[in-house]
């Protein structure tokens, strides 16, 4: 979960050219994905469902009274729903319909606009694309303008994901204690084959700090390591960690149409990670000859096998570790090792 507010970029302040199919990664992103864009020449994620579970994303109304969203997502397919309903029995049904329609972000740093970004924002004022830029977005408005969030939201915003029948859940948030309605949800959503990617948490340096969603069995848990995979003071540690990325000094999409800044978190390094798996599913299913796969990404175990073999700790060594997992994923080994050569 990120921690600081937002420093936002009008459009005028960065004008870039554009150089076609040259476009850059986001650039808090390390090494491990510098190739990125070769990738996208064959897969960008095109026809995976991924719900953002968050404060929303950023919108307006244009002069014709029509919802616009940042031009980064203009592109895409995007179907929303707004959660965070205060005093919904007092509402009628128009009013409540309305409210529930209305997805759109307002939170002071722009918290769910900037998760979305990194995954899946295209070249609009900047020269970079999300990590796979091609995804159907399901937004799922679950926080408060201030960040709070209410285990019974969360709750609901993953049960009408798994209606969606989306295939991943990005959750860039985070509970300190287990709570019955997440639990039952997360395991449908678990049932259903739905991938599920948390943030840690940013409890960190003690130990046993990881948050939920991302100490449930049945997610991804993702820590947050800086750009030479030294895991980060404050990112959240224990034994529930699966992986982690890269989540500091990151740039993304912002309020007004812009651009912004943060210090970074969890949060970050977890939608990182599930662009990544959203371009894994994608490569699987772009597949002619389906015996060809190496490793099938059917369910939670197959994916987490499917990662293991390109993750590596902050030592550049294979294994487990107690605050990183399986470490950090080489995104390039991983998108090669799709098939037989």
């Amino acid at each position: 979960m990120s921690k600081s507010k937002a420093k936002r970029h009008s459009k005028t302040e960065r004008k870039v050219k554009f150089k076609p199919d040259a476009f850059e990664v986001p650039k808090f992103l390390s090494e491990e994905f510098e190739d990125m864009p070769s990738h996208w020449k064959t897969h960008k994620g095109k026809n995976v469902k991924v719900a953002v579970l968050d404060t929303g994303i950023w919108r307006k109304k244009n002069t014709n009274g029509e919802w616009q969203v940042h031009g980064a997502f203009r592109d895409l397919n995007i179907t929303g729903r707004n959660f965070v309903i205060e005093n919904a029995d007092s509402l009628d049904e128009s009013e409540l319909s309305a409210i529930s329609e209305d997805y759109t972000d307002t939170s002071p740093n722009g918290h769910g606009t900037h998760m979305t970004g990194i995954i899946a924002a295209n070249p609009y004022n900047e020269e970079f694309q999300g990590v796979a830029p091609k995804v159907d977005l399901y937004i799922g408005r679950v926080m408060s303008d201030a960040n709070f969030l209410n285990p019974k939201h969360l709750a609901a915003g993953i049960n009408w994901a798994i209606e969606q029948e989306v295939d991943i859940i990005s959750m860039s948030l985070g509970l300190r204690s287990n709570q019955d309605c997440v639990s039952n949800a997360i395991r449908k959503a678990h049932e259903a084959c739905i991938f599920l990617v948390a943030a840690a948490g940013n409890g960190g340096p003690m130990n046993n700090t990881v948050n939920y969603p991302a100490k449930y069995c049945e997610t991804i848990a993702v820590s947050n390591v800086k750009n030479d995979f030294n895991l980060v003071g404050d990112s959240g540690r224990g034994s529930q960690v699966d992986y982690a990325a890269p989540g500091v000094n990151t740039f993304s999409t912002g309020l007004d149409d812009a651009y912004s800044k943060e210090e970074g978190g969890t949060s970050q390094a977890a939608a990182s990670i599930a662009g990544v798996v959203a371009l894994i599913i994608s490569a699987h299913r772009n597949v002619e000859d389906p015996e060809t796969i190496r490793t099938p990404v059917n369910n939670l175990k197959q994916l987490k096998a499917h990662l293991m073999r390109a993750a590596k700790d902050d030592q550049d060594e294979f294994g487990i570790d107690f605050n990183m997992g399986y470490g950090y994923i080489d995104v390039d080994k991983i998108l090669n090792y799709n098939q037989n050569n």
